[in-house]
């Protein structure tokens, strides 16, 4: 699980928590990340943190508490997703899944991914077809070959139509000498994941896309972590989730609303997508499309 990443423009829910400790419904992000390992029967898990990585560890400990064996790795500096793999190298000497520690998924397309593995010499990639014009733009690109191997991949492609990677994976230990020769890429001066999965296709390693039938939510914005929330909500078949310690006033409308754990809701008032964080007040009037947070009213505008 790669859950160190600073998250700019996820300010300024990211200035007091990594993402990973970003709610989603009543629980941490990677709560549900691990409810997900745990239910496709992975019991030993790694995580590399970095900023704000002391909280993470504070939180999880040694994974006892959510049923799991749990590892910390550091990556002192943000240099990328290829090079945090590659600082947890020793760790990872059979074949592993790999996760974002900003992704928001169904845990069935992780069960479909473990389930894909065979004999753990192959990697697999989790995507998702797309026809909206910026979804891919902002990923990654997966290409084929006629017979559903991976051709290519391609970071932030031009905006059209196509296969996107998810931001799920299954890797072969052998691929983390890929991971950590992998140089700094000319997009971002970053070691990027994808450069390193293209690297390993050019020398051979057989590379499978795994398609993911429900949708997933790469957190980096806050708009992100609201579509998350409201996609947690319609999965349980709900238009609201208001903690038991939420408390609201005479005559409030919720709708597709998430209020968390001591959060205050003025008399009168209407909520139309909105996310209220722990402890929050929420004052009268009309919200739409909008996180409280920090004692604020953060824009959280959906995407188009």
């Amino acid at each position: 699980m790669l859950a160190g990443g600073r998250g700019r423009r996820l300010e300024p829910l990211s200035s007091v928590e990594p993402k990973a400790l970003l709610p989603v419904l009543e629980r941490p992000l990677i709560e549900h990340q691990l409810a997900a390992l745990c239910a496709a029967g992975i019991r030993e898990i790694v995580v590399v943190g970095g900023y704000l990585g002391e909280r993470l560890r504070a939180h999880l400990g040694d994974g006892r508490a959510f049923g799991v064996e749990l590892c910390h790795v550091t990556q002192a500096e943000p240099r990328g997703i290829a090079h945090a793999l590659a600082c947890a190298r020793a760790q990872l000497t059979r074949p592993f899944v790999c996760l974002l520690g900003d992704l928001w998924f169904d845990a069935r397309d992780l069960a479909t991914l473990v389930h894909a593995a065979g004999d753990g010499r192959a990697a697999r990639l989790g995507v998702r077809a797309e026809d909206g014009p910026e979804e891919l733009a902002r990923n990654y690109e997966v290409v084929l070959e006629p017979d559903g191997r991976v051709r290519a991949v391609r970071e932030k492609p031009p905006a059209g139509a196509g296969l996107r990677g998810v931001g799920v994976y299954l890797f072969p230990p052998e691929f983390l000498a890929f991971a950590a020769a992998t140089p700094p890429s000319g997009l971002r001066g970053e070691h990027e994941l994808t450069d390193a999965i293209q690297r390993a296709l050019e020398a051979g390693l057989n590379v499978r896309a795994v398609p993911f039938a429900w949708r997933d939510h790469n957190l980096s914005t806050p708009g992100d972590l609201l579509a998350a929330n409201l996609a947690a909500l319609a999965r349980a078949g709900r238009r609201f989730h208001r903690a038991e310690s939420a408390v609201l006033g005479a005559g409030v409308e919720l709708v597709d609303c998430v209020v968390l754990a001591g959060a205050s809701v003025a008399s009168g008032t209407r909520l139309e997508r909105v996310l209220v964080f722990p402890g929050e007040r929420v004052p009268a009037g009309v919200h739409r499309d909008a996180l409280f947070v920090g004692g604020a009213c953060v824009p959280a505008p959906p995407r188009r």
